[in-house]
């Protein structure tokens, strides 16, 4: 009897040695995997801040300023202007703005047609680039027949047309450039039905842009400002006018013809400067 006894109690004995060793071995495999999901999750973290370190503090996203311009969204933070320049990329003017903008530390936002996107100006659209600036959308073609036949909005031609144009940017600027802003040629504002273009596009990861302040480079002659003084009064009055002062997006052209915007720039940047506006650029 007690030799059975015994026995019995050997037997539970290594039964409760070999769960004591199951025990340790899984508290280490989960001891390992934690600390390998620990290791994770803080590389993760320092990539994050990594990425955060490297990316500029005045990038904004197109959709976010565009609903607050048009007060559509509560802004208390610092006071913002973007300088944007539409229609080029020209090697001529698009550069004399660039020099303007690098002598006064400040940079902007250029709208590109894509047709204008070529072997010739790829130098100056890599310049944009080099230099901090920001790269939006603004069309191909900028044919509004095609793109708002009857003055409405036709969301396939448009969806094509910033296909389009960001192919001839990954073209010259790389498969993993993209641009995530885009300027309805004429504005969102001057046409009919485009809710379908817009949600198109923001399925591409791609919002656009109006502006809230214009310096009159494109009015009609009658109305369109002939002096530098011109210009500023231009502007000064179309901050007057805007829902939102503290946020500026100031509508400019850099065409072949725009030789009043490129001279009276410097002028602008001073403007907003002594206002105490920071610079800031679209995504």
């Amino acid at each position: 009897m007690k030799e059975k006894l015994k026995n019995i109690k050997n037997i539970f004995g290594v039964i409760s040695i070999f769960f004591v060793i199951v025990l340790f071995v899984i508290l280490g495999f989960e001891n390992k995997k934690y600390t390998k999901n620990l290791e994770k999750n803080i590389t993760k973290k320092e990539e994050v801040k990594k990425e955060e370190i490297k990316r500029p503090n005045n990038i904004y996203s197109a959709g976010q300023i565009q609903r607050i311009i048009s007060g559509k969204e509560e802004y208390t933070g610092e006071k913002l202007v973007f300088l944007t320049f539409d229609d080029g990329p020209f090697n001529e003017s698009t550069g004399k703005i660039l020099d303007i903008l690098k002598e006064n530390e400040v940079n902007g936002t250029f709208f590109l047609q894509g047709k204008n996107i070529k072997d010739e100006s790829s130098d100056v659209l890599k310049r944009i680039v080099d230099e901090k600036n920001g790269i939006g959308m603004h069309s191909f073609t900028h044919d509004y027949k095609k793109l708002y036949p009857s003055k409405s909005g036709n969301a396939s031609a448009i969806l094509e047309e910033m296909n389009q144009t960001q192919a001839a940017l990954k073209k010259y600027l790389g498969e993993d450039f993209k641009s995530s802003t885009w300027r309805y040629p004429g504005g969102h504002m001057s046409w009919k039905n485009l809710e379908e273009a817009d949600k198109l596009m923001a399925d591409a990861g791609v919002t656009w842009v109006d502006w809230n302040v214009l310096n009159g480079d494109a009015e009609p002659s009658a109305r369109r400002p002939a002096t530098a003084e011109g210009i500023i009064a231009k502007i000064d009055s179309s901050m007057e006018e805007a829902i939102v002062k503290d946020v500026a997006v100031v509508l400019m052209h850099d065409g072949k013809s725009k030789g009043l915007t490129i001279e009276t720039l410097p002028k602008v940047i001073e403007y907003f400067k002594e206002k105490n506006y920071k610079f800031s650029i679209f995504n």
